[in-house]
């Protein structure tokens, strides 16, 4: 029986079947194009973003991306604009058991027996605006090439603003605001009487704030930008001389 023409396989014809060479020619194009469109995305975020702060790059949750240099101060003075004028609320329950909210001007607070402002504490705005604009330009030439890529996809950057403190004027604000709340604690003492005799008063313990730690998180509140209301607590506070203390003497 004769096999029509059309059904007969030619004895050069052969199936094609993926070869070795040929997947890995296949494996390089995809590789090269891989490496092109990277490539053509950093220099164009490079050249979209020349002299302006790379997207990805926040100070706390606030992000910077698009900004220049100045516009970036700018932005830090209008945070030191509104810590000074809106302030940072302090919440605590007092000795008595009711809840009491005060403002606490960190930035330009009145001091106890003046009539002007004094600067506690300032955003450093030109040196954020410089961290930010060198954040993903810092590195050599590769890697400032592909650095715009991972803070924008991969890796973004969270800066802390800079700040200028004096936490010796913040205590005494803080203890000018607060200290009406207090009750400090009493030394055992000796009482002299009329008769010439003498009683021993005893110790007592009393209730204060911890400024050291009301400092820290109004501090790292303002470094991150944030107005959140702190939470602080009135803590026991020990007398340093007890009777058995008098007693002895």
């Amino acid at each position: 029986m004769e096999i029509p023409a059309h059904n007969q396989i030619s004895p050069e014809e052969k199936p094609w079947k993926p070869t070795i060479t040929r997947m890995l020619l296949a494996f390089l194009f995809i590789i090269l194009f891989f490496l092109l469109l990277t490539a053509g995305t950093a220099l164009a975020f490079i050249k979209k973003y020349d002299n302006k702060v790379y997207p990805g790059v926040f100070v706390g949750e606030y992000p910077l991306g698009g900004l220049s240099q100045s516009e970036v101060v700018d932005l830090i003075e209008n945070f030191n604009n509104r810590f000074s004028k809106e302030g940072i609320e302090l919440v605590f329950t007092d000795k008595d058991g009711k809840e009491n909210r005060l403002k606490f001007n960190m930035v330009n607070a009145l001091m106890n027996g003046g009539d002007s402002a004094v600067e506690l504490v300032k955003l450093n705005s030109t040196e954020v605006g410089k961290a930010a604009l060198l954040s993903g330009r810092e590195g050599g030439a590769w890697s400032n090439f592909l650095q715009p890529l991972r803070l924008r996809f991969v890796s973004p950057v969270h800066l802390v603003a800079s700040i200028s403190v004096n936490d010796e004027k913040i205590a005494n604000s803080l203890h000018e605001l607060l200290k009406s709340f207090e009750n400090g604690p009493q030394n055992a003492d000796i009482l002299y009487l009329p008769s010439g005799e003498y009683s021993v008063i005893a110790e007592k313990e009393g209730q204060i704030f911890d400024y050291g730690n009301i400092i820290q998180v109004l501090e790292t509140n303002l470094i991150n930008l944030s107005f959140e209301p702190i939470e602080i607590n009135l803590g026991k506070a020990s007398p340093i001389v007890s009777v058995s203390d008098v007693n002895s003497i």
